[in-house]
């Protein structure tokens, strides 16, 4: 079976009963593709805020704290939190590149992340990772440093 890899698309989105709603969502409640039931701050809580979306696959439902995204085509649809996190990056964390320097020799271990020099790591385990976007993602776990 082949595999494939999502294209880098620009969405629009925002979280359900948390954040402002967009112009885009209260045209969507305005022409009855979307409703939205226990939506008064001072009477509901974010567990009994819903909406319900009408996508083309049926309607969907959407829970207080789930994200609500606009498509490349404009459609309107829901997606939980965890998946959105694997999914998607803001935008503006996009354009965030940091220059990591590591230097290793018998003498001593450098590390620097922009121009912040890390000192006294004695062990150290470097993974990464190329995204969709082809930038390279790098975690550094440090077992110990010496103050």
């Amino acid at each position: 079976m082949a595999k494939y890899r999502k294209k880098p698309v620009e969405i629009e989105a925002f979280q359900f009963y948390i954040d402002k709603i967009p112009d885009w969502f209260m045209d969507a409640i305005s022409k009855n593709k979307v409703k939205t039931y226990n939506c008064d701050y001072k009477k509901y809580t974010i567990d009994e805020a819903y909406c319900l979306i009408e996508t083309l696959e049926g309607t969907m439902k959407a829970n207080g704290g789930d994200f609500i995204i606009k498509g490349v085509k404009g459609e309107i649809y829901p997606c939980k939190p965890d998946i959105f996190e694997m999914t998607y990056v803001k935008e503006n964390a996009m354009n965030l590149l940091h220059k990591l320097s590591i230097k290793n020799t018998k003498e001593k271990f450098e590390l620097k992340l922009d121009d912040f020099e890390i000192k006294g790591i004695t062990d150290y385990k470097i993974t990464g990772t190329t995204n969709a976007f082809t930038r390279v993602e790098v975690e550094l776990i440090v077992s110990e440093i010496n103050t």
